[in-house]
């Protein structure tokens, strides 16, 4: 049994392009949550790849990740795979178009939907049931702060790419007077 919660936010981005830039874990550095990589998964992304990340907001954790589903250009899982009893975390991707008028959106906005799930082994059910309410994790609010982090990384890339694929005018040859 988890404890899970969800998180939304919409981009002025295409579902393929959101897809492709999240689901890959070599892009995860520029927006999941102060990681690197202790060991680089090989390969395109696929269900069954594996990788390590350090976190770097955790001491250094070194922490085995797994993409756990795969399924281009909506939906994509990735799992800790930490041998029990330890606690494991499901990160959830959904990236959905918006209907165009929907909320105000544009043409080819995405709504990124991220589920995280929390699946604790025996001793994180047991300081789950003992911390008092007010410190125990909201998987919601997490999953709202970890769903805004993809959109602004997004969002940033939209705005660095017509500036990065400008090209100076090609000079055509001498001018005549």
């Amino acid at each position: 049994m988890a404890r899970e919660g969800t998180g939304e936010a919409a981009v002025a981005v295409a579902p393929t392009d959101a897809f492709a830039y999240l689901s890959n874990p070599l892009r995860a550095p520029e927006w999941f949550a102060g990681v690197q990589f202790a060991e680089r998964p090989e390969g395109e992304p696929r269900a069954g790849m594996r990788w390590r990340f350090i976190q770097v907001r955790s001491g250094n954790r070194v922490v085995p990740m797994r993409m756990e589903v795969y399924e281009p250009p909506t939906r994509f899982a990735w799992r800790t795979t930490h041998l029990w009893p330890r606690t494991n975390l499901r990160w959830e991707m959904r990236c959905e178009p918006v209907a165009e008028g929907e909320d105000g959106a544009g043409e080819g906005e995405t709504r990124l939907r991220m589920t995280i799930g929390i699946e604790p082994g025996p001793m994180g059910w047991l300081s789950l049931w003992l911390a008092k309410p007010a410190f125990r994790p909201d998987p919601a609010m997490q999953a709202q702060r970890a769903v805004e982090r993809p959109r602004d990384a997004l969002l940033e890339r939209l705005q660095a790419r017509p500036q990065a694929s400008r090209k100076p005018p090609e000079k055509r040859g001498r001018r005549r007077r």
